[in-house]
Parts: structure tokens; sequence; C-alpha cells
């Protein structure tokens, strides 16, 4: 069995539900996505050394359920927080103005992915890259080139060889 190095996991909190190239574009960029329903007012279960950002999906959120949302974040105030909102703007009310209010950030749709991943890779803490390397060097952003570089920065931190195939099978 390989020594894997100790790093901080990146993980976005989603309140709501994500789409599927929204999930695969974080994992991309080396972010695991856990999904939290609204509706259910559950504990966030986070580990002490995980790089933790909230993320508020308030493109299909209803309005009953802002309420459960804001206990939840009450319980994690420490969590860095960005809102994602539909293209119609949303009723106001004091719950949603305190729920806007304790975000860093908001995204109005359609959301802009590559700047949502630039603002949480600052919210993490790191550094801005002088230029691509590594999986952000494959050009192009398909769903199957999202995977494989999903698949690259699983497997980065192992020191084995890794032999990744095209289409026809070969490397």
């Amino acid at each position: 069995m390989a020594a894997v190095p100790d790093f901080p996991a990146r993980c976005v909190i989603w309140f709501g539900q994500p789409l599927a190239l929204e999930r695969a574009t974080l994992a991309a960029a080396g972010w695991q996505v856990r999904g939290v329903a609204p509706e259910q007012c559950a504990g966030i279960g986070m580990r002490g050394s995980d790089q933790v950002v909230g993320l508020l999906d308030l493109r299909t959120v209803v309005p009953a359920n802002l309420a459960h949302l804001q206990q939840l974040l009450v319980d994690h105030r420490h969590m860095s927080l960005l809102a994602l909102l539909p293209a119609a703007p949303l009723r106001a009310s004091p719950v949603l103005d305190a729920l806007l209010a304790a975000c860093v950030d908001t995204y109005t749709a359609p959301i802009d992915l590559p700047r949502v991943v630039q603002r949480l890779q600052q919210l993490a803490g790191a550094a801005p890259l002088p230029a691509p390397h590594g999986p952000q060097s494959l050009i192009g952003d398909s769903a199957v080139l999202q995977v494989t570089r999903a698949a690259i920065r699983k497997y980065a931190p192992v020191d084995l060889p890794v032999l990744i195939t095209g289409e026809t099978g070969t490397g």
C-alpha cells in the first residue's frame, strides 16, 4: 500500500442539488462535493483538516426551507459561504436577507463556473498559479476531459506509475 501525503481535503458543502456539469467541474478542480438537502436540518460532518466552503443553491429553494437553511448555517458560522441565485429575482424576506448577508459572494444564473471555482480557490487560501500545469494544462472542457482531470487528481498523490488510456485503449 502506498503512503499518501497528509494534505487537507477541499470540500464544497452544496446546500441544494448540483447539476452534473457543476459537480464534474468542481471535481476536475480538486473539490469534493457533498450535497445537503435544504429541507433536512441535519448536522454537517467535517474533519478538522478539511478546507470547507458552503454553497447556497437558491435557484430552486422552496421559501419554507429558508428557515432550515438559516438554522443550519447558524450552527456552522465558521464556514465561508457563496450563493447561487436564480435569474428571476427572489421575493425579499428577512430570512433571505440574513442568508445573503452571510455570503461572501453571490452569483446569478446562468452561473459562470470558472469564476465560482476561482473564488473557491481564493477562499481555500490557494495562491493563484502563474500558468496552468498538470491536469489543468490539458486543453478542453468536455465531460470526458473533466472526468480525466478528476482521475489524475485522485491518483496524483500516489508514488506509482499510472497509465491513462484513451478511447481506443492507447496511453
